[in-house]
């Protein structure tokens, strides 16, 4: 018997879907098809999945790819469905900075068991993935046998700096570029590392941001500035100034709950910004003494949704409320949660977040 609510949240089938669109498989190899024709480089892993497709029909992530936008219709709340995202970290079992605990096949078969529609992908983690040799056909094909996707990557920082910092960010975003060219997901996450002094100014950031954004178009990726306490770009305000000074079509805030609320909350100032320029919805929750600094205590001690002091149903509303269309991801990090078995880890994870969801839509009763 399902879950109470879970219906309601519960991912729809992947194959032959992106986002609420669908795909005609015989059209869709027709036109890969016509990519290989044009692909000078055979060697390549992207020939390779191609020509999978073609012949087999099955991967579904070639161009021409429809976004992941449309997954979550905010206006439509009765029949709603929630695209729910298992964040990297979330299932990785690990702390911030270390390798996962867990497979990349057992996050992603625990999220779908769970009910999450994707999961995020951290940069270095699919670096360290393909450097020991695991193939972006390979890991497709895990997503694509879970009727899964890679919805959220993840974290692209010292974009808007010079010399070296802003060489090497460079140098990791064609990373990003080759995910996004792998998972179509629906947003690449971004933000600023350096505290006050040690950041460009907020019309640089803006101009930057803007860049990054033109880039990731070509992929048909969004962008979504995460802001963050301890930093130079502290809140939402801050966010919004440098996402409305950029002005791009695929640029909007990444939302994260512990951030928001740890970091000036303004629900004011949130129910006036328009539902597309969100482009990031992360939930999240915390208790209401701080026992570290704010940036030990996110990496360290986070809540599952309804388990910490965080208004929640109030920020779901307001996100409603605005015609927020971004899928919603849970990102959870603290070390009792890592240190659960990756199975119970998605499931409490995916159950608490459904139970805030119900409880902010009046579902529960």
């Amino acid at each position: 018997m399902p879950r109470h609510g879970a219906a309601s949240y519960r991912r729809e089938p992947a194959v032959g879907v992106v986002g609420r669109v669908s795909i005609d498989h015989g059209e869709r190899r027709a036109q890969v098809r016509e990519f290989l024709e044009v692909t000078a480089d055979e060697s390549s892993d992207t020939y390779a999945m191609a020509s999978s497709f073609a012949d087999h029909g099955v991967l579904a992530r070639f161009p021409p790819r429809q976004p992941a936008v449309g997954l979550y219709r905010a206006r439509d709340r009765e029949d709603a469905v929630t695209a729910l995202i298992a964040s990297h970290y979330t299932l990785s079992g690990a702390p911030v900075m270390q390798p996962p605990r867990f497979s990349f096949a057992d996050r992603v078969a625990a999220a779908a068991t769970a009910g999450f529609a994707g999961v995020g992908v951290d940069s270095s983690d699919y670096a360290a993935m393909r450097a020991a040799g695991t193939s972006g056909a390979e890991l497709c094909r895990v997503l694509d046998d879970h009727g899964m996707r890679a919805l959220e990557i993840e974290f692209h920082f010292d974009w808007a700096h010079d010399g070296r910092r802003g060489r090497d960010a460079r140098d990791r975003e064609a990373v990003f570029h080759e995910m996004a060219a792998l998972f179509a997901p629906d947003h690449l996450n971004v933000g600023e590392l350096g505290a006050p002094g040690d950041a460009p100014p907020v019309e640089v950031l803006a101009e930057r941001f803007g860049e990054v954004c033109d880039r990731a178009a070509q992929h048909g990726t969004r962008v979504a500035f995460e802001f963050l306490p301890w930093t130079a770009v502290p809140d939402l305000a801050t966010a919004w100034e440098i996402v409305g000074r950029a002005d791009r079509p695929n640029g909007g805030v990444l939302l994260d709950a512990w951030h928001y609320f740890c970091g000036n909350p303004d629900p004011v100032l949130l129910g006036s910004i328009p539902g597309e320029r969100i482009t990031g919805v992360q939930l999240d929750d915390a208790d209401a003494t701080r026992v570290g600094p704010l940036a030990e205590d996110t990496m360290l001690r986070r809540r599952l949704p309804g388990a910490g002091s965080f208004d929640l149903r109030g920020l779901v509303r307001i996100l409603d409320e605005i015609g927020v269309e971004a899928p919603f991801s849970v990102e959870i990090l603290s070390l009792e949660h890592q240190a659960l078995p990756v199975d119970d880890a998605a499931r409490r994870t995916y159950e608490s977040t459904v139970a805030v969801l119900d409880a902010a839509r009046h579902r529960t009763g």
